[in-house]
């Protein structure tokens, strides 16, 4: 508005110079003095003043102010625009964050737990092949003592064998009979089980 009253009254000055000097061509010079400030032309300028007054405000209001307004509307709809973008960029990157996070976390406890399987299995395994090995080194040592001691009785049985032959032979000459190898080899074992029986109790 208060262009609208600067241009008006501007356009009043300028209106009623030229209506003034096509009214009295000698200008201020015939009359000495400035043809606004006379009373004979306050009512031709009153109403010059209405007539660019309303034009100007017909004018401004029908194109200049609509547009301009239009802008400042598009300028204030499009900073708007950008503000609510921004705050919409702001809060999914804030969400994406938390979701970073989230997963973030969520994978480090996965890890952690596949991490705990895996040296729990490892252990097992270790354990059980330990334990395996215990059995199956039991059982050779077994097999193994089962052999010596099959080793001790055939060898202990050929001892008793010699022993009996070598008895008969010296009854036989003693004696100058032949002897009885069987009866010499029962009484062989006997004497060692009787010896086997004192070392053990011993």
């Amino acid at each position: 508005m208060k262009r609208i009253a600067i241009l008006s009254l501007a356009s009043y000055v300028a209106m009623t110079s030229l209506v003034m000097a096509a009214s009295d061509p000698h200008g201020e010079d015939a009359k000495g003095g400035l043809p606004q400030f006379e009373p004979d032309w306050f009512a031709s300028q009153i109403f010059w003043l209405a007539i660019a007054f309303a034009v100007l405000y017909i004018f401004f209001t029908n194109k200049t102010l609509p547009d301009i307004s239009a802008v400042i509307d598009n300028r204030k709809n499009h900073i708007q625009s950008d503000l609510e973008t921004a705050e919409k960029l702001a809060a999914e990157a804030d969400q994406v964050q938390q979701i970073y996070h989230t997963s973030l976390a969520k994978a480090q406890d996965k890890a952690s737990n596949e991490l705990k399987k895996v040296e729990n299995d490892m252990s097992k395994a270790a354990e059980e092949a330990a334990e395996e090995y215990r059995a199956r080194s039991e059982k050779e040592l077994k097999k193994a003592e089962a052999k010596i001691l099959q080793a001790q009785d055939l060898a202990m049985d050929d001892m008793n064998s010699i022993a009996a032959e070598v008895a008969s032979a010296a009854v036989s000459k003693i004696i100058g009979g032949k002897a009885d190898v069987k009866k010499a080899k029962s009484i062989v074992e006997s004497l060692n089980q009787k010896t086997t029986s004192k070392a053990k109790a011993a």
